[in-house]
């Protein structure tokens, strides 16, 4: 025979190591309003028996009143008499509700003062919250303004630190030319005017070279047999021409092959940067176009993840929140038990 188990056992499986189901075998018909109000069901198990409750439905000295009414009818008296006794009845009625009256004031106003020292008890709870509120958020917010000012004077110390490692490195593009000396510059710009100045300096000296020989007295040089004067002036002059014209194409073509060395010099210079500069820019191209390429990689397989994510979550089997799949319910199998057991008995 099964154990002895009360209806609350049954329902929630106490009692049984086994659990709920044993207890749903055990039970022979399904739990019904009958049976959850019997005593046995709203003990919950307990020994000790429910209070006993009594009601009573007569009204206080209604047995008095109807024998004092009887012995006022038989007795035949007055209707004075009749209505002393209802004023007298009404009279103890009214003193009884003004004390009811009284009492549901006194627990009303009870009441209120309990309901007004809860509400100012939950008032002072509700304005220490919104402290205590206030108080953590400004403790968070110094927190971040502490954190923040951190974070500041470190990249600020980080960025001095950087400028002065940056500083003490060499030049991107190489050391810059060095420049040329101010008196070769000084030298090439008044070349012309010293060239000019010479050429004065030189005709000047012609003409009082002349003006000296001028003066001179005629010598037997001069004779019949002699080079005509103009001849040999004109021969001379013409051997200074030469010799200036040389001096100043010398001079020329000595200047010209300055400047060409300065400027082939000087383009060299700039092709050199130019190809220090392309060479900066392509390693900065390149780096750029690396450094894409791995955020692209990068964002490409957290693409991949997200849609493979979203392929298991769309892949996997709906769960049954919490329960595990039976195939048959907790009813159906108390209800075949009860068939059971009931054929069993046939």
């Amino acid at each position: 025979s099964p154990p002895h188990l009360c209806g609350p056992c049954l329902l929630f499986g106490r009692g049984d190591p086994r659990g709920r189901r044993s207890a749903q075998r055990l039970m022979l018909f399904p739990l019904s309003k009958s049976f959850s109000s019997t005593r046995l069901f709203q003990s919950g198990c307990n020994e000790a028996p429910l209070a006993h409750r009594t009601w009573d439905g007569t009204t206080p000295g209604a047995s008095e009143r109807s024998m004092e009414v009887h012995r006022l009818l038989t007795e035949k008296k007055p209707f004075d008499e009749h209505l002393r006794m209802i004023k007298q009845r009404s009279e103890d009625l009214r003193k009884r509700d003004v004390e009811y009256s009284r009492a549901h004031k006194a627990s009303i106003q009870e009441l209120q003062q309990r309901l007004d020292e809860e509400s100012r008890e939950s008032r002072r709870a509700l304005r220490e919250g919104i402290r205590d509120f206030n108080r953590r958020i400004a403790d968070r917010e110094a927190d971040r303004k502490e954190r923040v000012q951190g974070g500041n004077s470190d990249f600020k110390s980080q960025k001095a630190e950087m400028e002065t490692r940056v500083r003490s490195m060499p030049a991107l593009c190489g050391e810059p030319p060095a420049r040329e000396a101010m008196h070769r510059i000084c030298a090439r710009d008044e070349g012309s005017q010293v060239a000019k100045n010479t050429t004065n300096q030189y005709y000047q000296e012609l003409r009082a070279h002349k003006e000296k020989l001028a003066e001179r007295p005629k010598t037997l040089s001069f004779g019949k047999m002699g080079r005509p004067k103009d001849n040999i002036l004109g021969e001379k002059k013409a051997a200074g021409l030469a010799g200036l014209s040389q001096s100043s194409r010398d001079y020329s073509s000595h200047l010209e092959g300055l400047y060409d060395k300065h400027h082939k010099r000087t383009r060299a210079q700039r092709q050199q940067h130019k190809e220090d500069f392309q060479a900066h820019l392509d390693h900065k191209l390149a780096s750029h176009d690396e450094s894409a390429a791995r955020r692209e990689a990068t964002k490409k397989k957290i693409q991949e993840e997200l849609a493979e994510r979203e392929e298991r979550a769309l892949s996997r089997p709906k769960g049954f929140g919490g329960y595990m799949p039976q195939e048959k319910s907790d009813k159906r199998l108390m209800i075949e038990a009860a068939h059971s057991e009931l054929h069993g008995h046939h």
